[in-house]
């Protein structure tokens, strides 16, 4: 994202502050999601190396999952 330093860590206070980030973990309930989903992804496009990705999502139900498959990913 090419934030500096500082910034980030602006970002994270902030979220501590507003109740998002309860150590470095993110409070769901807070954040106003329900669920979370793992996400395996064994094959991407346009990417070099060789690796697989996991990606640990907090969304808002089955309907917040579909809309980040759709909208996001």
């Amino acid at each position: 994202m090419g934030l500096s330093p500082r910034l980030c860590w602006q970002r994270k206070l902030r979220r501590e502050y507003e109740g998002h980030l309860c150590g470095y973990t993110v409070h769901r309930t807070a954040a106003g999601v329900s669920e979370t989903a793992l996400v395996e992804v064994t094959e991407v496009w346009l990417v070099t190396g060789e690796y697989d990705y996991r990606i640990n999502l907090a969304v808002g139900g089955i309907r917040g999952y579909g809309q980040f498959l759709h909208k996001r990913l």
